[in-house]
C-alpha cells in the first residue's frame, strides 16, 4: 500500500482524495457553489427546468428550443414500464425498502432493452433517457403498491416532475408544487463525484453495461 493510500485510510477512506476530474459538475464547499458545465446550479434552478439541465449535463450545452422539445418528447414517451416489470413491482413484499426495489427493477430493465448488448454513445444516451424517465415511474408504482393503492399510470403531457407528483397522488399537481420539485431535481441532478457516482463510474470503467453501473 502506497504512502498516500495509508494516509487516506487514516483520515477516513477517500475523504479529500482526488479520484478523478469532471467537466460535468463541480462542487466548491467553501464558496459554497455547485456548477453544472460551468453554470451555477442556483441560476439553473431559477431560470431553467430539469429537462434543460439534463440536456446540459449530457451534451455540455443548453438546448435550443427544438432540441429541448425533442428531449421532452423522448422523456415523456419512455415513462411506461414493460408489464412483467410492473407485475414484479406489485408482487414485491410491502415491507421492501424503496432503494432495494429500485436497484432490482433497474437491473431487470436490461432484459427488455431493445438494443440488447449493443454499446456506443447514441445507444447509451437512449438508455440514460430511458432510466431518467423510468425511475420516477418505478418509485411511484412501488409507493402506491406498498400502500395497497391502485397504480396510477404515467401521463405523457406533463413534465417529469409534474408527472411524478401525479403518479404518487392520482391528482394533477399545482403548478407551484411541480415547479418546486423541478427545482429540487435540478439542484440534485449531479454532485461531481459523490459516493454513488464514484461507484457507478468504477463499474462503468470495467465496460459493464449502464444498467448494472446504475444498479
Amino acid at each position: 500500500m502506497c504512502r498516500d493510500s495509508v494516509h487516506a485510510a487514516a483520515k477516513g477512506g477517500l475523504e479529500d482524495v482526488v479520484a478523478g476530474k469532471s467537466a460535468i459538475s463541480s462542487v466548491d464547499g467553501l464558496a459554497p457553489r455547485l456548477a453544472y458545465r460551468g453554470i451555477d446550479a442556483l441560476e439553473l434552478a431559477a431560470r431553467s427546468t430539469f429537462e434543460e439541465t439534463a440536456y446540459l449535463l449530457w451534451h455540455g450545452e443548453l438546448p435550443t428550443v427544438g432540441r429541448l422539445s425533442l428531449l421532452e418528447e423522448r422523456l415523456s414517451c419512455s415513462r411506461d414500464l414493460p408489464y412483467p416489470i410492473v407485475r414484479m413491482v406489485m408482487e414485491f413484499p410491502q415491507a421492501s425498502e424503496p432503494m432495494m426495489v429500485l436497484r432490482t427493477v433497474v437491473s431487470a430493465l436490461e432484459m427488455y432493452d431493445p438494443d440488447g448488448p449493443e454499446h456506443h454513445h447514441d445507444v447509451d444516451l437512449s438508455r440514460a433517457i430511458l432510466l431518467t424517465s423510468c425511475v420516477p415511474t418505478i418509485i411511484a408504482y412501488h409507493h402506491r403498491a406498498r400502500l395497497g393503492q391502485q397504480l396510477v399510470e404515467p401521463r405523457h403531457d406533463l413534465s417529469l416532475a409534474a408527472n411524478f407528483l401525479y403518479m404518487l397522488s392520482g391528482e394533477a399537481p399545482s403548478s407551484h408544487a411541480a415547479r418546486v420539485l423541478d427545482q429540487c431535481l435540478v439542484l440534485h441532478a449531479d454532485h461531481e463525484l459523490n459516493a454513488s457516482t464514484f461507484a457507478a463510474r468504477v463499474a462503468a470503467a470495467t465496460l459493464s453495461d449502464m444498467y448494472s453501473a446504475v444498479t
